[in-house]
């Protein structure tokens, strides 16, 4: 039994035992639990000048226009940047700009350059609006980000996360990056990866199933992995393999709570 399912038991025979004691009591004193709501689609986008949208309550349509890519929010209830034909060639200034969802929160976005991303509970991404047509793909992530990445031979794809790199061309995988967890954990499902960092410049390569596991105070270490670690994207929460103190700080930013 792994320690998550062990805690579960444990606190059903806890709660198990406590109505019984209660039950046996002359008055017995009724009590309400409040039920905690799990993650929902939440989050805010920074645009270039410094205005914030909340998603969440923003209409299906039109966005904003940012550089060269128009805004729009889908039915689907996700973002999505289309590049403007009509702004090819021309010199547009390109901005910056920055989706966060806040604890309770996760979000789907379609990027400039066609790479789709979803974010997590309590995470970030600052790009360019200018991904899809500038000379290079960078972006900077916080938190737990998954990625499916537009392939373009011409133009890596490179996400950084602290102070660890991920270079790809066309790639499906996830970064965790949380300030509170020890470890930067970069896990890969399709195609490649190479992450580098300050401590490790000349890098390492992943293969599919893969994990790599960074901190700043020693070498890259790589396991095996599977698609678990990413069920948040799809609305469910495993802990496969995690410890009770993993599991907890999974939790309590899924739910909003400390």
């Amino acid at each position: 039994m792994s320690y998550a399912a062990a805690a579960l038991f444990a606190g059903v025979l806890l709660f198990a035992g406590g109505r019984y004691y209660r039950g046996m009591q002359p008055k017995a004193i009724a009590t309400t639990i409040a039920d905690v709501a799990p993650g929902a689609s939440r989050a805010t986008l920074t645009l270039a000048d410094g205005s914030v949208v909340d998603l969440e309550q923003h209409k299906n349509g039109q966005v904003a226009a940012q550089g060269y890519a128009n805004v729009q929010k889908s039915a689907a209830g996700k973002i999505v940047y289309t590049l403007n034909p009509q702004l090819a060639g021309k010199k547009v200034a390109p901005g910056i700009n920055t989706i966060s969802t806040p604890k309770g929160g996760e979000f789907a976005i379609e990027l400039p350059d066609g790479t789709k991303a979803w974010l997590n509970a309590a995470s970030s991404m600052t790009f360019a609006t200018d991904l899809g047509s500038g000379s290079s793909r960078e972006l900077n992530i916080t938190g737990e980000v998954y990625f499916e990445v537009k392939k373009d031979e011409a133009r890596p794809f490179r996400v950084k996360a602290g102070s660890q790199v991920v270079e790809v061309l066309g790639t499906h995988f996830s970064i965790n990056s949380y300030a509170d967890e020890p470890q930067v954990k970069t896990a890969l499902f399709e195609g490649s990866v190479r992450i580098t960092s300050p401590s490790l410049p000349s890098g390492v390569t992943l293969k599919p199933g893969q994990q790599a596991l960074f901190s700043n105070t020693k070498a890259i270490e790589i396991f095996p992995v599977d698609a678990s670690v990413i069920a948040w994207k799809d609305g469910l929460i495993r802990f496969r393999g995690s410890d009770l103190k993993t599991v907890m700080r999974q939790l309590a930013r899924w739910y909003d709570r400390k």
